[in-house]
């Protein structure tokens, strides 16, 4: 019954959210970037209101920016989950997890949402240790922008090797992503790619925002993986199959490309 509750709260906030939002948003080609920075430092774990403010003097406004290592140096290191895109955007809600790391290396003990008014916060699990995820949801305006700081996370590093990984939120409806504010029904977004904060060592995945295609383009499928080409031939260089009808990867149709265009 609790939970019943709180999904109902949940939905009356979020229809709050979006009520004055536009409704031509589109969220597709987006990222979560983990950047660490350095020249932050804490003597203990700031609250959400402190990380985030102090985070805009050393903003970065390119995917080439980014820091995804922690080095153990004694100093209590803050780092910050961004939203970004090819160009700045309006949204309400984010949604993601963290999968399997070890918290002895590096054990998150502050963390919160980076917002401009109140937030709703639906966690799953241990939240933010591992395997868990989170749903943050702006129950007055919206964010509005690009390598928006979402979320921070504090903690001190300690030695050995592990790396965080973004993940899908491991809820009943797993998803990681973007969604708009507009009402009746708020339009999810899936990220194009999941970062990794190493701590002592890189965390491999570097997420760049995927530019708008084209407007006159349409889909590729080459097996499971979706293109967005102007031209057939293009499309048919890379042994891919041609869909002059569809013009969007976002949901990617190349999945279930079985049935397009025929019925199954």
């Amino acid at each position: 019954m609790r939970r019943g509750i709180l999904i109902l709260v949940f939905a009356a906030l979020a229809a709050l959210a979006g009520s004055a939002a536009r409704a031509d948003v589109n969220l597709g080609g987006g990222v979560f970037i983990a950047h660490y920075v350095a020249e932050l430092t804490f003597s203990e774990a700031p609250s959400a209101e402190e990380a985030c403010a102090a985070y805009f003097d050393y903003a970065i406004t390119n995917a080439d920016q980014q820091v995804n290592r922690i080095d153990a140096d004694g100093s209590y290191s803050v780092w910050y989950a961004l939203a970004a895109w090819w160009e700045p955007q309006e949204f309400c809600t984010v949604e993601f997890g963290l999968g399997n790391y070890d918290a002895s290396i590096f054990p998150i003990d502050g963390y919160g949402p980076c917002v401009p008014a109140t937030t709703l916060e639906m966690p799953t699990g241990d939240w933010p240790g591992p395997n868990s995820g989170i749903v943050v949801t702006k129950t007055s305006g919206s964010w509005s922008g690009n390598y928006l700081p979402v979320y921070f996370f504090g903690g001190y590093a300690y030695e050995g090797e592990t790396k965080i990984p973004f993940t899908v939120n491991p809820s009943a409806t797993p998803f990681a992503g973007f969604v708009t504010c507009e009402m009746p029904t708020p339009v999810k977004f899936s990220t194009t790619c999941l970062p990794i904060m190493g701590i002592n060592v890189d965390g491999d995945s570097l997420c760049i925002p995927v530019p708008p295609p084209p407007p006159d383009s349409s889909v590729c499928c080459v097996g499971p993986n979706c293109y967005l080409l102007e031209k057939e031939c293009e499309c048919l260089m890379i042994q891919g199959t041609w869909h002059p009808d569809l013009n969007s990867c976002d949901p990617n149709p190349c999945v279930h490309v079985c049935c397009i265009n025929q019925d199954c």
